[in-house]
């Protein structure tokens, strides 16, 4: 019966998810999991191979042991997603060694850290005494990751130049002060002190754990992250600046299967270069309507020109404009929250608090990231904002910027598939960036339907900020396909949006370190407006936009075509 062949399935692919948590540990204190809450995965290249190899035996064991033809509709999907999900990850396989192991914007020198800060919640001992362990397992993790990096430069590989120095200064800026010399506390040793505070110890514990703590940040943290900038240094020395995965052999293809992982489409890198091009010329059009609306005379470029520059659309850097800008972007997130049942059906119950970023990352980090909330409940998702120079981040963009990264973007969507009855874990707790990212950047434009963007610079603001993803479909693969270098494509960007100067550097180089993922916004964007238009020209007025927003939230995050298919699905029945 399909009841007991989709609770046989789901059983088996929970099992399976906790499995490949047990290899991810990290991961799983960021889901809110308890998998392996006091240790770290193994960093090294042979760590990567036990994932591809876990990957490769679950998806046999899928396909050997539960028949299509036994289950229901939803067990179906649920079967075909997980065995996507495996064919994705062993597709990458044979690229696994220009997949760089660290840089500015992955690298677990400075992701495991702000895993301990931002996930590790202190509520017992147990708790204090696992984030101990952790604090000893950085040294081993950060040796494991220098063993992957030295392996890539025996086969010529190195990420470019232009990522090494924000990652020596994110890993100085850990063991700057306490226990490591003089300069305040470090950041590690002080979360884990305001943690431990807040439980009730004796004294005596209390001082043993914090000595623990202490301890292995000194003997084991501090050795190996000087260890990792010693040979940062050095791979500095010997490699250029700036340089696109197409300057190795096997580079295109490598990037090629990027791409089909991030926007879970058959696309060429030229395709996604013409796509992105096309979609500029649309997006300056509206820029041109609203130039007009303002009233301003010269050109399109005289007027990005003006507003990156103009004093009453940005604050100063200092503390009270450091302040107002934090002020305005929670303001923007209380105003939407109060429209979310005009937006969804379905409401989340986890808490979004808006909240300074982490200092050690605000170097090499864009303007606001969100970082999801615990499954079990015990942790909000968090709204971080960028406060390192806010006179670069214009108050244009404070609108769109939180409705992408909060609400209705990522919060909403990451949690309302977590709290999904019914659904197996991996369906609940994954992302699937076209899906995950499109919905942010589509969450960026149709609140303009409630309301929002009354004042017409924020709604050129929204406008950029809807260029620049767009922008990137031209540079990535300019990058990494076409060869480009880092001052071409900080032009390209220079020229059609209206980033400031400091967003399109930290921009760019993302981008020549992390290829294809930046694709993903802006292709999935463009699948989620096909979709709704054609269910709009079917539907006519049975369209509801709640329902259409609830049919692409209702089922996890999912590849493109398989969106596609059940929006398909819902416009049928609701025609019906």
């Amino acid at each position: 019966m399909p009841d007991a062949a989709d609770a046989r399935l789901n059983q088996f692919l929970d099992d399976a998810f906790r499995e490949e948590l047990t290899l991810m540990p990290e991961v799983a204190t960021m889901w809110g999991r308890p998998e392996g809450k006091a240790r770290w995965g193994d960093q090294s290249d042979a760590g990567r191979e036990a994932e591809f190899r876990l990957a490769e035996r679950l998806l046999g064991e899928l396909e050997r042991g539960f028949p299509l033809d036994g289950l229901s509709p939803e067990g179906r999907l649920s079967h075909r997603l997980f065995s996507e999900r495996c064919r994705q990850r062993l597709a990458l396989e044979p690229h696994r060694w220009l997949l760089y192991p660290v840089t500015h914007m992955l690298g677990p020198h400075s992701l495991l850290p702000m895993t301990l800060v931002t996930a590790h919640q202190i509520a017992t001992p147990a708790d204090a005494e696992a984030y101990v362990a952790r604090l000893a397992g950085l040294g081993p993790a950060i040796d494991q990751l220098l063993s992957a990096v030295e392996a890539r430069r025996a086969r010529g590989i190195a990420a470019p130049g232009l990522t090494y120095p924000k990652m020596i200064a994110a890993a100085r800026a850990l063991v700057t002060g306490q226990p490591f010399g003089p300069g305040g506390t470090s950041p590690l040793l002080a979360d884990f002190t305001a943690k431990l505070d807040r439980l009730a110890l004796p004294d005596e514990r209390r001082a043993a754990l914090a000595a623990a703590a202490t301890a292995a940040l000194g003997q084991h943290m501090g050795p190996a992250y000087r260890r990792f900038i010693a040979a940062i240094e050095r791979l500095e020395a010997e490699v250029e600046p700036a340089y696109g995965l197409c300057r190795f052999p096997g580079g295109r293809e490598a990037y090629a299967a990027l791409l089909r992982r991030e926007t879970t489409l058959e696309l060429s890198a030229e395709a996604v270069s013409a796509l992105g091009r096309r979609e500029l010329a649309r997006i300056h059009e509206e820029m041109h309507a609203i130039m007009t609306r303002v009233g301003f005379a010269g050109d399109l470029a005289a007027f990005i020109a003006w507003m990156r520059e103009a004093p009453e659309l940005h604050l100063e850097n200092d503390a009270a404009g450091k302040a107002a800008y934090l002020a305005r972007a929670q303001a923007t997130v209380d105003a939407m929250q109060r429209r979310l049942s005009d937006i969804v059906g379905r409401l989340p119950k986890a808490a979004l608090e808006v909240t300074p970023m982490v200092g050690f990352n605000q170097g090499s980090a864009t303007a606001a990231f969100y970082t999801q909330p615990a499954s079990d409940g015990s942790r909000p998702g968090y709204l971080e904002v960028n406060l390192v120079d806010v006179a670069q981040n214009p108050i244009y963009q404070i609108e769109a910027l939180m409705h992408h990264e909060g609400v209705p973007g990522h919060h909403l969507q990451i949690a309302i598939a977590m709290e999904l009855d019914g659904l197996p874990l991996f369906r609940r707790l994954d992302i699937c960036n076209a899906h995950a990212e499109g919905w942010a950047l589509y969450a960026e434009k149709f609140p303009k339907e409630l309301g929002f963007y009354q004042d017409p610079y924020a709604d050129f603001g929204r406008l950029s900020m809807e260029a620049w993803r767009a922008a990137r479909l031209v540079v990535d693969p300019g990058i990494h396909h076409q060869g480009w270098s880092r001052d071409e494509a900080i032009r390209f960007m220079t020229e059609n949006t209206a980033e400031s100067p400091l967003n399109i550097a930290i921009e760019v180089d993302r981008y020549f370190v992390f290829p294809g993922q930046a694709t993903s916004y802006a292709v999935g964007l463009i699948e989620i407006l096909r979709l709704r238009a054609e269910a709009e020209a079917k539907l006519g007025h049975r369209f509801d936009r709640r329902q259409f927003h609830d049919t692409l939230l209702g089922h996890g995050s999912v590849p493109l075509p398989i969106l596609s298919e059940l929006v398909g699905d819902w416009v049928a029945a609701r025609a019906a």
